[in-house]
């Protein structure tokens, strides 16, 4: 067999088949074989090449040709590629807009996603983080404003209005649950954790307290909220 270089093998063709795409001889099984046009006169007796002798002694003549200098370079310049890794998306979270900003929750935090309830007040709140109780089959929440608590501007009057795409979002965190009303929800974002950007070391509000980071979506910038930070923040507020 002649000293020819070989590319590099393609895993959608035979493996004997590169054997004359390397420059070797014209093979049978390609020509008038079960890979060409069919008319070998032994192939209605051995139904397939595999079972032929021609066939059977193509294997070690591949194996044991002496290997080009071309084809040394080109498997060492194969090997000596960095390998690029594909990035998973490895974490998810619940987006909502609440007024005019948009927030992220880790989905494992996220219990459901409702319909709006009646929110029924209680009386003598200290506090406007506190918006009162909800019914979410027969079963009571206490419902709070997330984005009082984070100072969304227009949160408070905004969020217990009526509109189109209002949800009631339940979270929990161990035996803490809260509810709270969202303008939007967008529902669940898979992200890398290398996507996560930290939040601006200049901000000194509540949201950024509670923030784990920033994510980058459709044009819009998500604060991502640490939920041990948001729960202990909720859990000040009503004590």
């Amino acid at each position: 067999m002649s000293d020819t270089s070989v590319s590099l093998p393609n895993p959608t063709r035979h493996p004997l088949e590169q054997i004359e795409a390397s420059g070797a001889e014209r093979l049978c099984w390609n020509d008038t074989g079960i890979y060409g046009l069919r008319t070998c006169p032994h192939l209605d007796a051995l139904v397939h090449c595999h079972h032929c002798p021609a066939y059977k002694e193509a294997v070690p003549r591949l194996l044991d040709r002496p290997l080009s200098e071309s084809y040394r370079q080109e498997w060492a310049l194969h090997y000596s590629r960095a390998k690029t890794l594909a990035a998973t998306t490895n974490n998810s979270a619940v987006l909502f807009r609440i007024c005019g900003e948009w927030f992220g929750l880790p989905t494992r935090v996220i219990q459901e996603v409702s319909e709006p309830r009646r929110i029924h007040s209680l009386p003598h709140r200290k506090s406007a983080v506190l918006l009162g109780l909800i019914n979410l089959r027969g079963e009571l929440f206490t419902c709070v404003s997330v984005g009082q608590l984070l100072t969304v501007a227009g949160a408070g009057s905004e969020e217990l209005e009526p509109g189109d795409g209002k949800r009631l979002v339940v979270m929990n965190l161990g035996p803490e649950r809260y509810a709270f009303p969202a303008s939007e929800v967008q529902g669940v974002f898979r992200f890398h954790s290398l996507a996560l950007r930290p939040p601006p070391a200049s901000a000194r509000s509540p949201a950024s307290a509670c923030a784990q980071g920033v994510l980058d979506w459709k044009g819009s910038t998500v604060g991502l909220l640490n939920p041990d930070s948001l729960f202990a923040a909720l859990g000040s507020q009503l004590a």
